[in-house]
């Protein structure tokens, strides 16, 4: 499988060199050889903005791969998006990364540009300032990214013990006003740390979907142990649990109206995407440490 790992390197792939009879497989079964080509390079770390030019792109771009075959190129003008700057974007192989589409203003209106950037995005981080602005964004995903694959959400996801015993020290310890939304980097989405993000992408799907359906029960532990009526002063929206359980389900519902079909989601903390030399705990992160595995 050497061929596969200079494919993964994004180095020379020259099927005339490595592979003689090459130029004698059927053209339909050439064109499937690049398109799996495309489909395991290595991926690009990007964070889209917008210049006068257009689009541009800044962050870890995937060495790309030779192009000298008319397959190979017929396959990049199907399968990619041209960006002036920046090049051939390989939309299967590169994770995208959004603070939220308020806090870059014009983002929603590249597609206006001519370059169908939004339209093919298939993987895209949201790392939004507040639970208003990633409903917001997830919204605009969805009426301008139809062919989404994966959605990551960046937030404060509180992770309830599991249990059916209510405790008020506990079970209101974080009001609305308190919740920890930081940026994820400050120039560049390199110094995110994707390793472990990417693998669960390509090989955790089923894990996944696992682990949200756990935590989607100890969230419905949570809500249903609260008191009735509730402490004096205090609404259902003030218990963190409460929150994090009423805009999931916001964020499901807008997924599920995703035609052909529903995107994946992962939930992850800034802790969680910070490379160890960078991780910088507040009091109010410190009680998030025990969130997502």
């Amino acid at each position: 499988m050497s061929s596969r790992r200079n494919i993964r390197k994004g180095h020379l792939v020259s099927m005339r060199n490595t592979f003689a009879p090459f130029l004698r497989l059927p053209i339909e079964v050439r064109f499937l050889i690049w398109e799996y080509a495309f489909e395991v390079a290595d991926w690009s770390i990007l964070k889209p903005g917008l210049c006068r030019a257009g689009i541009t792109l800044r962050g870890k771009k995937a060495a790309y791969l030779d192009v000298a075959s008319e397959q190979a190129l017929r396959v990049i003008q199907l399968k990619h998006t041209y960006v002036p700057g920046f090049g051939w974007l390989n939309h299967c192989r590169s994770l995208v990364f959004i603070r939220d589409f308020m806090a870059t203003p014009g983002l929603k209106h590249i597609a206006a540009h001519g370059q169908n950037f939004l339209s093919r995005l298939f993987h895209v981080v949201l790392n939004p300032r507040n639970m208003t602005c990633l409903l917001e964004s997830v919204k605009i995903l969805h009426s301008s990214c139809p062919a989404l694959q994966t959605l990551v959400l960046v937030g404060p996801w509180f992770m309830p013990e599991d249990t059916t015993e209510y405790n008020p020290d506990k079970d209101w310890r974080c009001l609305t006003g308190y919740e920890d939304w930081p940026e994820l980097f400050k120039r560049s989405p390199e110094e995110v740390a994707t390793t472990d993000l990417l693998e669960a992408i390509e090989n955790g799907k089923e894990a996944n979907q696992t682990w949200l359906a756990h935590y989607h029960r100890l969230l419905d532990q949570a809500v249903e142990r609260l008191p009735h009526p509730l402490p004096s002063g205090l609404r259902p929206f003030d218990n963190e649990y409460w929150r994090v359980r009423h805009n999931l389900r916001k964020v499901t519902n807008i997924l599920l109206k995703f035609h052909d079909w529903k995107p994946n989601l992962y939930l992850r903390t800034t802790e969680q995407l910070h490379r160890p030399a960078q991780s910088r705990r507040s009091r109010h992160s410190e009680r998030l440490s025990r969130t997502l595995v």
